[in-house]
């Protein structure tokens, strides 16, 4: 009867906990992946100029180009909820096309559907109850800046821009640790040269700090 009884204690408690947890209850997560995203960029017509109004200079014409490249991409879930969590990530080129390629930083947050958000580790007088999610199904979005490097007819230009994105992920845990993860996105970039659109995925793996 005393085991019963303290099994239903602690099924209350973590009720109790998932429903009113708090920041940082659940562990942070590092997730390293890599991936190919593909940008369809486009030159603003504010970003051509010069001195002669009636004539246009050589190289001085609206580039649209195609950036694809294999990039590497870090994510840290810093601040994780039962069903959401926020988390900075940076992306860089690993294999890039002609010399183009996308560096971009963001802040976004994930939103969980059916397990929470991390591992959690509830301790009592008594007992000591670690939970892991066995999936972690995802949307989110983010926010942050971009340098863009990108070719046209005459030269390699360079363009600073904000992106917005949304994404869908999954993510399967393996272990007490560790995790595989599938991540898909899309987003938009205003620069003062530039606006583009880009797509992407990537494949990689977490770790439950």
């Amino acid at each position: 009867m005393n085991t019963v009884f303290k099994n239903i204690i602690v099924l209350l408690t973590f009720l109790v906990l998932t429903i009113s947890i708090q920041a940082n209850e659940l562990k942070p997560i590092f997730t390293s992946s890599v991936g190919m995203f593909i940008l369809n960029v486009n030159e603003n017509a504010s970003g051509i100029s010069t001195t002669d109004t009636t004539v246009t200079a050589q190289g001085d014409v609206l580039a649209s180009t195609s950036i694809s490249a294999l990039s590497l991409q870090f994510n840290y879930e810093f601040k994780t909820f039962s069903n959401k969590s926020y988390f900075v990530k940076l992306v860089t080129p690993l294999v890039t096309d002609g010399g183009q390629g996308v560096f971009l930083g963001a802040l976004g947050f994930n939103y969980f559907f059916g397990s929470i958000g991390s591992l959690l580790n509830i301790k009592g007088d008594n007992f000591d109850l670690t939970l892991m999610p066995t999936y972690r199904f995802y949307i989110g979005a983010s926010v942050g800046p971009g340098y863009l490097l990108y070719n046209t007819d005459s030269k390699k230009k360079g363009d600073v821009f904000l992106n917005i994105g949304v994404h869908v992920g999954y993510s399967y845990n393996f272990s007490d640790k560790w995790s595989l993860m599938i991540e898909g996105g899309a987003g938009k970039g205003s620069g003062s040269l530039t606006s583009s659109i880009g797509f992407g995925g990537v494949l990689g793996a977490s770790y439950f700090l």
